[in-house]
């Protein structure tokens, strides 16, 4: 077998051993050796793979992998989060796992980590405690255990899959971090809304509720992020319209407030802050004949300073024809039915 190195492909979420020019004393590796999504894998994968004991010493010695926990190997950019999960003793769950199989990141400083029925107290004193989740922050975790009727046997990778990892986020996250994670899953096409019915329907009725603000339509989680604010707050929002001239916007908001939320911190292309911009002059021309105003959101507005965010768009939304409405209505004494 030739020798190999790491060519890391993370667009892919899946690390792979590729040809190296430069390491001629690299030691023999399994040919088109692949490892999990997360970066890190079992012995018996490499072994599967047909690598040997020999030949896995003799790549630890060279600096190919590192030995994170008894039978585990991480590449050298593995995820903190997988290597932090097999280090607990289990595997990455719910958002952690979800964000590094394609889901919108919520950048969470924790890692989510799926045990088994049953762990021990070696498992729970790596967690920085049982049941105390200010200890568990503490040491960088939030351990996820199931009820016996929704047990799961932990899987040989690292990262628990699709289903699985979802199954964990509708017990974990709360309502507005659970919209934005499956949106991302439907839009990107990580999952399918069927699949997602059949599985939230065996979990308790208290997390299927979650789902009912779940679109398959944002094309960013600081769309569904806005969207889920306005609509559990009465508003009707309508994800991707069309408009003459535009094309389809990010939200329309009872008919008449437009917002186009930024889906990054910082532009990176010059030609697409300019088209944005030219959007937003059209659709300002649109407001002659029909009323639409356009607010634009950044990236920061929404993840960083969403307080500050929510109240400047309370004020917005105040100006517009059904809050003259209501108010006309509380004028006339008729109430709000």
């Amino acid at each position: 077998m030739a020798a190999r190195d790491l060519v890391h492909s993370f667009s892919t979420g899946r690390p792979k051993i590729g040809p190296l020019a430069l390491a001629v004393h690299m030691p023999p590796l399994p040919s088109d050796f692949e490892a999990p999504i997360g970066g890190v894998f079992a012995r018996d994968r490499w072994l599967r793979f047909g690598g040997s004991d020999a030949e896995l010493r003799r790549s630890l010695r060279a600096g190919v992998f590192r030995r994170v926990a008894p039978g585990w190997y991480a590449l050298p950019d593995a995820s903190s989060h997988a290597v932090k999960a097999v280090q607990v003793g289990g595997r990455v769950t719910c958002s952690s796992a979800l964000a590094l199989l394609g889901a919108w990141d919520l950048k969470s400083p924790l890692t989510h980590v799926r045990v088994r029925l049953g762990a021990g107290g070696e498992m729970r004193r790596r967690a920085g405690g049982t049941r105390d989740v200010a200890a568990q922050s503490r040491a960088g975790v939030r351990l996820h255990r199931r009820p016996r009727s929704l047990a799961l046997p932990l899987g040989k990778d690292a990262v628990d899959d699709v289903e699985s990892a979802v199954g964990s986020a509708l017990l974990c996250l709360d309502e507005p971090d659970l919209v934005v994670v499956v949106d991302s899953l439907l839009q990107r096409r990580i999952l399918e809304f069927g699949t997602l019915e059949a599985f939230a329907a065996r979990v308790p009725s208290g997390a299927l509720s979650k789902l009912r603000y779940v679109s398959g339509a944002a094309m960013s989680g600081t769309e569904s992020k806005v969207r889920f604010w306005l609509q559990s707050g009465g508003h009707r929002v309508e994800p991707q319209s069309w408009f003459e001239g535009v094309g389809f916007v990010d939200l329309l908001v009872d008919g008449w407030l437009v917002i186009e939320c930024d889906s990054r911190l910082h532009h990176t292309d010059q030609a697409a802050f300019e088209g944005d911009r030219s959007r937003d002059l059209v659709l300002n021309g649109v407001r002659v004949h029909s009323r639409v105003r356009v607010v634009r959101l950044s990236y920061r507005q929404v993840m960083f300073d969403w307080e500050a965010t929510t109240l400047a768009l309370l004020g917005v939304l105040e100006q517009g024809p059904s809050a003259s409405r209501l108010r006309a209505r509380r004028r006339r004494g008729r109430g709000f039915s």
